[in-house]
């Protein structure tokens, strides 16, 4: 016999669900029978990706298919954070079946008849209307325009009353499968746009995707998982059946790449303002020490020749001479510093 665990996707559920019991993860009395064996990190990861989960009464169910006895053990859905979203999206809603599969059959493998029978999402969907969820799945279907997502993993040990804890651990893992792809679905549709057209708004979305990458990283990426030498070899099972390390790592560079251009946007643009603002100080400066070198001459008394006599000093080549000498020693260290930075450049 083995264990199956399968999972739906979708961005919400909504009308009259059938008869369960809903948890909170803010509950920490609550999360016992999901994440006991983990260690107190993951259980705080856990957290801050899933808000809360509904357990579905049923009687375990059987269907016999292809001479193979499948038996359903827990329906659980999980309710995911809303952070980091964007404005059009909804938070994901996995809703994950964990299942024994026992062949009477000496030749065949149960894992095989999974693999066989179960590999596209339309017999998983019969085979839990089989089991008496239809109900549910059209209470996830009311949005027709997402795309339902799904994915599966075999055991081949006995889960031994863990069945909880390994679905809980198995949509930890998927959640993090799905950040993933929407991280790197945003990097490709995210406009690139030229350095003269970058604007604030383009460089917060930018920073906003640095924030779900951070979140990859210290949530689906720690290590401190569990004790419990079976779910740990589980956890670094699903952390290498989705990815997750290399995933990361791309969409890490693509980002820097991005970070990079908004960085040489920003040097530029400054570089543009403190161009405008040494030239208005340049002005300032080569206008305010001929007008020093002309204020000492000329003094402040209304009865200086300048206002007395002042068309006769307009005539006076000294005036312009001294106007002169000013702009002179102005230029002077100018010219010597561009000279230096000349040479340093040769």
């Amino acid at each position: 016999m083995s264990t199956i665990i399968f999972a739906f996707s979708y961005q919400s559920l909504s009308g009259k669900l059938p008869q369960h019991e809903l948890l909170s993860f803010r509950n920490r009395e609550a999360e016992v029978p999901y994440l006991s064996p983990m260690t107190r990190l993951f259980r705080q990861s856990f957290r801050g990706v899933f808000e809360s989960a509904r357990k579905f009464d049923h009687q375990e169910p059987s269907v016999e298919i292809d001479n193979t006895k499948i038996t359903l053990k827990h329906c659980v859905a999980f309710s995911a954070a809303d952070r980091g979203l964007e404005k059009n999206e909804k938070p994901d809603r996995l809703l994950v079946f964990v299942i024994d599969i026992e062949s009477n059959s000496e030749d065949t493998e149960a894992v095989d008849i999974w693999k066989d029978n179960f590999r596209n999402i339309i017999p998983k969907q019969n085979l839990v209307r089989e089991f008496g969820f239809g109900k549910l799945l059209d209470c996830c279907s009311t949005y027709s325009d997402q795309i339902v997502g799904h994915t599966s993993v075999d055991i081949n040990f006995p889960l031994e009353g863990r069945e909880l804890t390994f679905g809980a651990v198995f949509a930890f893992y998927a959640l993090g499968w799905l950040s993933a792809i929407r991280i790197e679905r945003r990097q490709l549709f995210m406009e690139l746009v030229p350095v003269s057209a970058m604007t604030l708004k383009s460089g917060r979305r930018i920073a906003d995707q640095r924030v779900r990458i951070i979140d990859q990283q210290r949530h689906f990426l720690t290590e401190d998982r569990t004790n419990d030498l079976e779910l740990r070899r589980f956890c670094s099972r699903l952390a290498k059946k989705y990815n997750l390390p290399q995933r990361f790592q791309r969409s890490l560079e693509i980002h820097q790449a991005f970070e990079h251009h908004l960085d040489n946007s920003a040097k530029l643009h400054n570089a543009s303002q403190l161009g405008s603002v040494a030239n208005l100080i340049f002005i300032l400066t080569i206008l305010s020490v001929p007008i020093a070198f002309f204020s000492a001459i000329v003094a402040i008394d209304v009865k200086n020749d300048i206002f007395v006599n002042g068309r006769e000093l307009i005539k006076d080549f000294r005036i312009y001479s001294a106007f002169l000498v000013g702009v002179l020693f102005t230029l002077m260290p100018l010219i010597t510093l561009r000279l230096l930075d000349k040479f340093r450049q040769w």
